[in-house]
């Protein structure tokens, strides 16, 4: 199982709201658009992509 922090809102069925989608939307493009680099902080992006491992 990945925990990347996004779980919640992939695995809800709860609908956005329209004014949370335009903001989403917005920034995405934005992003898109301007090419905008995000810094990462490496310890946080370590947690966040750690892999769980199950027992079979």
């Amino acid at each position: 199982m990945v925990r990347d922090g996004t779980g919640p809102l992939r695995s809800s069925l709860k609908q956005l709201s329209d004014e949370d989608g335009m903001f989403l939307e917005q920034i995405i493009l934005r992003q898109e658009k301007e090419r905008i680099i995000y810094p990462v902080n490496e310890e946080e992006y370590k947690k966040c992509s750690a892999v769980e491992k199950l027992d079979t």
